[in-house]
């Protein structure tokens, strides 16, 4: 949604299924999300996480039917001036509306879980390495264009989502994807191995052949993961042999490294969008 269509006021949606209780494991807390794409993401996917709501006049008559679906929920829907907006929002771009999600901590998944993906054969996303809170939002928002539904990060990231400004750069992805902390990386991709086609990202490897020129035909039948390492000394040399094939993604000579978001999206286009 951009800011010439903000005139689309929030659409009804059948009422969804209430979001399991939070596990005794996991600590919820307070997340304030702002602008349009959050918010209507947030409403559209998983919208008994919002506990509060606050809104500019101008936006009440386009918010009306989130507000009135938290009012029924016994929650706070409540119109609010630009000041106390833009301390709850934490910014000042925050086009009028900010929620308050209450949000659990991540599930955090071990080498014994990666068999149960090859189940869904859903392709995934992995990123090696700590990243800040833009770079995350940033990364999920490519990943989400191009249909990924499950992104998962090293257990260095595991405080990174609930933070605003991660939300704020993903525009929304973060109610699209699920996400998971891997604590321990290496062991997760070499138990994945077993199951699926594994591309790493590194800055010396192969150039970027068509996927079927790269892959072997006994395992075009693998559904794919990527990993993408935050670091720009690339790859961990305990993530790099459970790779099938190592992609070295190389821009013009002037750039040292595309944006991770950039690279994932070159990565994504080329083996999710026309490869596989």
């Amino acid at each position: 949604m951009n800011r010439k269509t903000n005139s689309r006021k929030f659409q009804k949606r059948d009422r969804p299924n209430r979001t399991p209780s939070t596990p005794r494991d996991q600590t919820p807390c307070l997340t304030p999300l702002s602008g349009l794409h959050p918010i209507d993401a947030v409403f559209r996917y998983n919208p008994f996480v919002v506990e509060e709501f606050y809104f500019s006049q101008q936006m009440a008559a386009q918010i009306a039917d989130a507000a009135n679906f938290l009012r029924q929920e016994g929650k706070i829907a409540e119109q609010a001036d630009d000041k106390k907006l833009a301390q709850l929002a934490q910014t000042p771009d925050h086009d009028g509306v900010v929620a308050l999600a209450k949000r659990a901590a991540l599930k955090t998944i071990g080498p014994k879980q990666a068999a149960a993906f090859a189940k869904e054969a859903h392709p995934l996303l992995i990123v090696e390495g700590k990243i800040s809170q833009t770079e995350a939002g940033e990364l999920i928002r490519s990943a989400v264009y191009y249909g990924i539904e499950k992104i998962f990060f090293a257990d260095s990231n595991i405080s990174l989502f609930n933070d605003p400004a991660a939300y704020r750069s993903a525009r929304g992805g973060l109610d699209m994807a699920e996400l998971r902390i891997l604590n321990d990386l290496p062991a997760f991709a070499k138990q994945l191995r077993k199951s699926y086609y594994i591309i790493g990202s590194h800055y010396e490897g192969e150039d970027l052949l068509d996927y079927t020129a790269l892959c072997p035909a006994e395992e075009l039948g693998k559904p794919l993961a990527i990993i993408i390492p935050a670091s720009d000394q690339g790859l961990a040399k305990a993530t790099q042999p459970s790779c099938h094939s190592i992609i070295a993604v190389t821009p013009s000579q002037a750039l040292d490294r595309l944006s991770l978001a950039s690279e994932a999206a070159l990565l994504l286009q080329k083996y999710v969008a026309e490869g596989v």
